[in-house]
């Protein structure tokens, strides 16, 4: 790719221009963007541009050295003057298929500005003010098929203003400030595919606003405060596949017109959470025949008719997560044969029919957690679910079911996840297992009786050895269940926890009868706190089966003699021993074992002298294997760093020289303890002063391993708390003008039709922190502490602070707090909104960008 750069000083603006052609279409892309600062001068000047800069100079001039019939793309930025704009300016610029104008100060544009742009098909105008548009603004754009106008200041929209494009197909009036439509403002829009008027300040809707529209077309009015709704709003829009009314209407409409959605043969989704809703027609789907999709969540539901679901047989999805449902008949899904996936989660049932899912022969997932319901069947050992045999995923934590119902692990040869902590269950059975082979069943915080996995043999079902198993690893425990098995389908690996016995009791805890039954998988052996003094009882053991991760940490070893070679071992974990030295066999093991990729040596007495000098060769030369390799230190030596420590000093020849040396050190080191212990008391302050001055950057650079990860931070929020989101954390974050971070938020950027958890997954795995906004209403959501536990999960796996708390409000009794979270809060501190450095301190723990206030030459690129 052949590239020119060409800079200009015009006024007191720095204009950016780069002129880019592609080899293989010969088209160009003309990048231009102005800045305020002057901070980098010109190295050449353009053409014909004078040199007199009292002048106004206007882009005409500027374009006037180009060849403007071979550019194809123009792209303007932060333009803060509008009058380098003026009639035709892009006139000659005859084969421009795509323009676009953002992140400016225009606040209006001339009437015939895009005159000539004949074969125009994309035009962004976005993140500019914006306050009006002129009648005729796009008059003369006949083949116009994207228009974004999002993020201005509009607050009207003149009538016929679209008439004449009649190529439109997508038309963004995003985040601006209309607050009506009359039936005349997208006149000749009948051939539009997505009209997006989210988060604007649309009160009220007349008949026939919207004109007929394409197959498959998307409107999105989410975030409005629509308090006057007609009937025949959406009468004209037929072919209309996805109507998005997320938080669209006032407190004030409680109910909608039975008639509402009359016609609306085509449309396949319907979303209208986070609403005032007490009340449906009974009748208000029964024209939507095609309906997949249907979200109510969050809205205050106390009663569903038996009928309202009768006619939409191809519903696949059914959402009423949130509301005040306290009863539901045995009939109100009879209809829905085609549905896989149900949600009823946080309302106030206390009891489901025994029939009631006996119709739903397609669910594949379903969620009643945080209710009262038992889930009990027509018999004593089946659930109301024993009809549903191709249920994969059931989330019934939060309730008061008494057992582990027979249907789930008999019948069912699908179930992968059977959430069932927080209820009453009293007692089971260890060779309950699920059929499938990934299966899992989550127990915690019942009052479960804990099982010895050395009094009973696993079950084997279909070839496949499965455990119930504790995910709660801080759970009360006697002696008798001083071992745990976590199996870890997903990576063929089992995990064996032991810990707070002694090494005496190794052979009880772990006889060979119950080993022989994980030598098919690969193992990670957790031996915390046992005690151990040598590794000679482990020889058993590894003479059976494959270890991948051994973990000796928190124990009293004093040497690792008879480490034999563990071809499979990836990590070796003996920090916290006694270790003072490591024979020189057992480094021979460590450097021929080709996977083991971290090995933890801290915390151990090292004994830094002459016979040390091969351990310290090997952790030289490892140290991309050893953790944080400079937290070795010479317990002999006041604790210096293994590798600061010069040879000389750890196998001296001169002793009079060394005492010398010693006594200096000696001296020095009184002031620098003083000066570690007060950087150390005070290093957080310090580097949030630093850092919000612009000083040492260095301190937080960004990691390599987070390049590459698209969001600088995930927002986990209760939807009862978007208010703080949407007022203080996006404008503050994204409009940084120092790093300008990027947000990934649930209503703007998760994909519509993908499960929940697989969103959460992908928003906490594509951002470099986690930013949790923890109050009362966070603690009450479910689906806001799955996404704290899977960013706990992974800031754990990659061992880095990636979660940020927000303290938003006081939580109250923080040992009501949910294991993960009060772990996490007692360890770590958090941020607490009304701190009077809240946000430097939110800016110092977020992921920095070297050079984010100075722009470069390739940070523009199309939307």
């Amino acid at each position: 790719m052949k590239c020119v750069l060409i800079i200009a000083i015009i006024c007191i603006y720095h204009l950016r221009l780069t002129v880019a052609q592609f080899d293989k279409t010969s088209k160009q892309i003309l990048n231009i963007s102005f800045a305020a600062s002057t901070d980098e001068l010109a190295s050449e000047k353009l053409p014909n541009v004078p040199n007199n800069y009292d002048k106004p100079i206007y882009l005409t001039d500027l374009f006037e050295s180009l060849n403007r019939s071979s550019i194809y793309i123009l792209e303007l930025q932060h333009i803060r003057n509008v009058n380098v704009f003026k009639n035709a300016t892009f006139e000659d610029f005859s084969t421009l298929t795509q323009l676009s104008i953002r992140k400016g100060k225009i606040k209006s544009f001339p009437e015939t500005l895009f005159r000539g742009l004949n074969h125009l098909t994309r035009l962004i105008i976005s993140q500019n003010e914006l306050k009006s548009l002129t009648i005729d603004i796009f008059a003369d754009l006949p083949e116009l098929q994207y228009l974004d106008l999002s993020n201005n200041q509009l607050t009207h929209l003149p009538d016929e203003i679209f008439e004449n494009l009649f190529e439109l197909r997508f038309l963004i009036l995003t985040c601006n400030k209309l607050s009506s439509l009359s039936r005349d403002t997208f006149i000749g829009l009948n051939g539009l595919e997505g009209l997006y008027l989210d988060q604007n300040n649309i009160t009220s809707l007349s008949e026939g606003v919207f004109p007929s529209v394409a197959p498959g077309m998307i409107l999105d009015l989410s975030f409005n405060n629509i308090s006057s709704l007609h009937e025949r709003t959406f009468s004209d829009m037929d072919n209309m596949a996805i109507l998005r009314l997320s938080k669209t209407f006032s407190s004030t409409i409680t109910n909608l017109p039975h008639n509402l959605f009359l016609n609306l043969t085509s449309l396949e989704t319907i979303e209208m959470n986070d609403n005032y809703f007490k009340y449906l027609p009974d009748d208000i789907f029964h024209s939507v025949l095609e309906l997949k999709r249907l979200n109510l969540a969050y809205n205050k539901l106390t009663l569903l008719n038996d009928a309202i679901f009768k006619k939409n047989i191809k519903l696949e999805e059914l959402n009423l997560e949130g509301n005040q449902l306290q009863h539901l008949s045995k009939n109100v899904f009879s209809s829905l044969t085609s549905l896989t996936k149900l949600n009823l989660a946080s309302n106030h049932l206390s009891a489901l029919d025994p029939q009631i899912f006996s119709q739903l022969n397609a669910l594949e997932e379903i969620s009643t957690a945080n209710n009262r319901v038992n889930m009990s069947g027509p018999r004593e050992e089946n659930s109301n679910l024993y009809n549903c045999p191709h249920v994969k995923s059931i989330y019934a934590s939060n309730n008061t079911i008494p057992k582990i119902y027979q249907d789930w692990y008999v019948q069912n040869e699908v179930l992968i996840q059977l959430d069932l902590r927080y209820n009453p269950i009293p007692q089971t059975q260890f060779n309950i297992n699920l059929k499938s082979e990934k299966g899992s069943i989550l127990l915690t915080s019942n009052d479960l009786l804990l099982f010895n996995i050395t009094h009973s043999q696993p079950t084997e079902v279909n070839g496949q050895t499965d455990f119930i198993y504790i995910l709660d690893k801080n759970a009360a425990c006697d002696a008798d269940c001083a071992c745990v098995v976590y199996p870890k389908y997903d990576e063929n690996k089992m995990e064996i926890r032991c810990q707070r016995f002694d090494e005496s009791e190794l052979e009880e805890k772990l006889p060979d009868h119950l080993v022989k039954y994980f030598s098919s998988r690969y193992i990670e052996l957790i031996l915390t706190n046992c005690n151990l003094t040598t590794i000679h009882p482990l020889q058993r053991i590894f003479n059976q089966i494959n270890v991948t991760k051994l973990s000796l940490s928190s124990n009293k070893l004093t040497s690792l003699d008879g480490l034999p070679e563990l071809s499979k071992l990836e990590i070796l974990e003996v920090h916290d021993n006694q270790l003072t030295n490591l024979d020189a066999k057992v480094l021979e093991v460590l450097k021929r074992s080709v996977n083991l990729t971290n090995i933890t040596l801290h915390n151990n007495p090292w004994n830094c002298d002459c016979s040390l000098m091969n351990f310290k060769e090997f952790v030289t030369s490892h140290q991309n294997q050893i953790w944080n390799p400079n937290s070795i230190s010479c317990h002999n030596q006041n604790d210096i760093p293994l590798l600061k420590l010069p040879d000389h000093k750890i196998c001296h020849l001169f002793p009079l020289r060394f005492v010398i040396i010693c006594t200096i050190v000696a001296i020095f080191g009184v002031v620098a303890a003083m000066t570690v212990y007060l950087y150390h008391e005070y290093k957080n302050e310090i580097k949030v002063w630093m850092f919000s001055h612009k000083f040492s950057k260095w301190l937080v650079t960004e990691k390599e391993i987070d390049r590459d990860k698209k969001y600088d931070a995930f927002i986990s929020y209760s939807h009862q708390d978007e208010w703080f989101v949407f007022t203080q954390l996006i404008p503050n974050l994204e409009n940084d003008d120092e790093n300008q971070y990027k947000l990934c938020v649930h209503y703007r950027d998760w994909l519509v039709g993908v499960h929940i958890p697989t969103q959460i997954y992908r928003s906490v795995a594509e951002s470099r922190r986690t930013i949790i906004i923890l109050s009362p209403n966070f603690l009450t959501s479910y689906w806001a502490r799955k996404e704290f536990q899977e960013a706990y999960v992974r800031a754990m796996a990659d061992r880095c602070p990636r979660v940020i708390i927000i303290m938003l409000e006081d939580i109250g009794d923080r040992d009501k707090l949910d294991d993960e979270l009060k772990a996490y809060i007692s360890t770590n501190t958090y941020l607490a909104w009304g701190d009077p450095l809240f946000w430097k301190r939110l800016r110092f723990v977020l992921p920095h960008k070297h050079g984010a206030s100075k722009p470069s030459n390739t940070d523009t690129l199309l939307p």
